[in-house]
């Protein structure tokens, strides 16, 4: 018997959060239930729950508590080993024992195989895990960490999919989309040839044991055979059957909208209907649980989750102090064609996550963007890449804004948009029909809602469609224009004074030499820093603009590079890379989300690379960015189609004033050669650090409120051990603050 050992992440811990990230997934779509002790563990799409049934508490696990994948797919619980063992769509299972989390990677598929590698069900007995997917069975040693043996269900080219899987009296009973297979546990197991069938040809999704019976299901009706699988009656017939759960001597029939419990002669004893669709249900303590789609696990009339968005789904993020609004729409990889969502938006409103849904937006499904308006706490406008721009009030539907009454042109593209610091909301239109062609447009509403069209047709006759979110500089009164469908970036000059264009301008930036040299037209976004330098991402790399208004002005201009030298060798940042979104923080360094790469966070002038997060290194949902965004507290939220975590790093917006200082690691411990780092500073505050005696050994700025020292003096020779003072005074040497630092060598 061949065993194949597994491959193991170092374990970390469970259930303990990683003080730096946050993740803010939903929890309301529960795939599967079990229970462990007192606590219920409810899977769902992006990490699991408990719910304690003596006192009530909720808590999640995620990537960010220790979890290594998203996208759960199976889960069960081994009570010999006392582990849980999640299944993935990626076919990766993650073993939680006590405060560890252990990766298996290789469960070994056919190098032939073409197809899904998604784990579709686990069941456990004795030291073992039966682990039922697309091509058949494979057999997981808990105990010893390591498969056993795996059969592939194979005729000729065809798999067998199988559904679930269990085992009765020494023999698995696999539930396929050609039958109920069967064979005792023993050395032939590899053997497909040696698997008895029963209903060949038939799509068997359950299977299930209760005492010495097994419960099958096929469509809709449901088979019960006594003798080991050698016959099979029908037991009932249950329109839109979705799980069958056999728990407490009782079998449970999940239906879309209803539950049945079934005793040991299948005899109903208790039923309950829902308005909820359902994947699932649970018995137990006598309290009947229903595992809701759309509203997390319910009990009676009480949802039981995590406070949380509505929906996984996430394109775009607005942020006002603490509070929230995502956008779960989005568009094609060529951002032409919108992606149609019934999710409506979701919103945290500083103390609780809200859901608006779709049918109270005017029936909206392509919602691209939400942006609240700073200066009234009851507006918000949907941005709709189909129909126009709603205003909500109050969470309420109040006008839909389109060609009719509005300076909008058919067709209402609209692709994102932002308030300026005088109350105009700036929305950029894509695929604006006018008499010379189709071109992008930008439409300002004023506070008072006046609406005015700015046409780009004096410098963009040619343009053929296609625009994303606008970068609105109010401090000088620039609209930027990234265009990703070949249309490159432009720059409109509106002079903060929208209804009068006689002072208006527009600047284009494209691939040509002296008119931008960008590495493509394909521009996706665009942001300028703290120092007015503007960073563009396109699909073929990043470009840098310094200087971008006189340089416009001057009617000639080329972007930069960013050169790192290595081993004496230029290397381009980002080369051939697509770039979807750029944020600044307060120190003014760069947080660059990609398509396929994760994130990158860079120093000021992006000449040294601080991190980068991938799904594999962090809690990231996906590698694919759609949105980055930083709150005035310094966290950083990473929006992704499948969901959205946060990180919280050392640079925080503090303006002149200083915050709680904290210098860690304080004492330097012998052995330690890290940086020390001090916190919560006055925005470019000045830092003198000095002995006890008043001999100054190091000073530096702290640009985002931080400031960092190695250890070492003016001569870069580590300090002698003592307790050295920091000295600190904001930019404007009005404001001082002082701390202490204890080094031990």
């Amino acid at each position: 018997m061949k065993k194949l050992l597994f491959l193991l992440f170092i374990p970390v811990l469970c259930l303990s959060q990683n003080t730096r990230w946050t993740d803010y997934f939903s929890y309301f779509n529960i795939k599967s239930v079990t229970k462990v002790n007192n606590l219920l563990y409810c899977a769902t799409e992006n990490g699991l729950f408990s719910y304690n049934e003596n006192n009530g508490e909720i808590k999640k696990i995620s990537k960010v508590h220790g979890l290594h994948e998203i996208k759960i797919t199976a889960f069960s619980y081994n009570q010999n080993n006392n582990v849980l063992i999640i299944g993935y769509d990626n076919g990766k299972l993650d073993v939680i024992k006590g405060d560890k989390v252990s990766l298996v990677i290789d469960i070994p598929f056919e190098q032939s195989y073409p197809g899904n590698k998604k784990i579709n069900h686990i069941y456990t007995y004795g030291d073992f895990a039966v682990i039922s997917l697309d091509f058949g069975i494979t057999v997981f040693d808990i105990k010893k960490m390591e498969f056993k043996e795996t059969c592939y269900f194979k005729q000729g080219a065809a798999y067998f999919q199988v559904n679930k899987s269990v085992v009765l009296n020494n023999t698995i009973y696999a539930a396929s989309n050609k039958g109920i297979l069967s064979h005792v546990i023993d050395g032939m197991i590899p053997d497909f040839s040696a698997w008895n069938i029963y209903g060949s040809g038939l799509n068997y999704t359950q299977m299930a044991i209760n005492n010495n019976s097994l419960i099958a299901a096929s469509s809709n009706t449901v088979f019960r055979s006594d003798n080991g699988g050698n016959s099979w009656y029908t037991a009932g017939n249950y329109p839109n059957l979705k799980d069958i759960v056999s728990v407490e001597n009782t079998v449970l029939v999940v239906q879309q909208n209803k539950i049945t419990v079934l005793n040991d002669n299948f005899a109903p004893i208790e039923s309950a209907s829902y308005t909820d669709n359902l994947n699932t249900g649970y018995f137990s303590n006598g309290n009947l649980y229903a595992g809701t789609q759309l509203h997390g696990l319910l009990k009676g009339t009480e949802y039981l989750a995590p406070d949380g968005p509505y929906n996984n789904t996430s394109y775009a993020l607005s942020i006002i102090g603490n509070k929230l609004w995502v956008a779960p729409g989005g568009r094609d990889a060529n951002y032409n064609a919108p992606s149609a969502t019934t999710y409506g938006y979701y919103y945290f409103d500083g103390n609780r996550w809200r859901h608006i849904p779709y049918t109270g937006i005017n029936n909206e499904r392509f919602i691209i963007k939400v942006i609240p308006n700073p200066f009234n706490p009851e507006e918000v406008y949907v941005v709709s890449y189909s129909n126009g721009l709603i205003k909500m009030l109050n969470g309420s539907f109040s006008v839909l804004y389109n060609h009719n009454n509005s300076a909008f042109k058919s067709i209402e593209r609209l692709t994102g948009g932002d308030f300026d610091k005088n109350g105009n909301l700036i929305i950029l239109q894509s695929w604006a029909g006018e008499s010379s062609g189709v071109n992008n447009a930008i439409v300002i509403k004023t506070p008072d809602n006046q609406f005015k069209y700015l046409s780009l047709l004096p410098k963009r006759i040619s343009l053929g469609g296609g625009a994303t979110t606008p970068y609105i500089d109010d401090s000088k009164g620039y609209v930027w224009a990234p265009a990703p469908r070949g249309n490159a970036l432009v720059v409109y000059k509106y002079n903060n004074t929208p209804l009068n264009t006689s002072d208006d301008d527009i600047y284009l930036i494209d691939a040509t030499e002296g008119r931008g040299s960008l590495p493509s037209n394909n521009v996706i976004c665009v942001v300028l820093d703290n120092s007015g330098t503007a960073w563009i991402g396109t699909d073929n790399g990043l470009r840098i603009f310094r200087n971008p208004y006189s340089s416009l002005e001057n009617g000639s201009y080329n972007t930069e590079r960013i050169i790192i030298s290595e081993n004496g060798l230029g290397e381009e940042v980002l080369r051939s890379t697509i770039i979807t979104s750029i944020a600044v923080d307060a120190a003014n360094r760069k947080w660059i989300g990609t398509q396929n790469t994760g994130v990158f966070y860079f120093s000021e002038n992006g000449e040294v690379q601080l991190n980068k997060f991938t799904v594999d290194n962090s809690p990231l949902p996906s590698n694919t960015i759609a949105d980055i965004k930083i709150d005035e507290t310094g966290e950083v939220f990473f929006v992704t189609p499948r969901g959205i975590v946060s990180y919280r790093g050392d640079i925080t917006n503090t303006g002149d004033n200083f915050g709680n200082i904290v210098a860690y690691p304080n004492p330097v411990r012998p052995g330690y050669t890290g940086n020390i780092t001090i916190r919560g500073l006055a925005h470019d505050a000045y830092v003198k650090i000095t002995d006890v005696a008043g001999n100054l050994v190091y000073e530096t700025r702290a640009p985002g409120g931080v400031a960092t020292w190695n250890g070492n003096n003016f001569n870069n020779k580590p300090v002698a051990s003592g307790v050295y003072l920091v000295l600190m005074s904001n930019s404007e040497g009005k404001k001082h603050a002082t701390t202490q630092i204890a080094i031990i060598r």
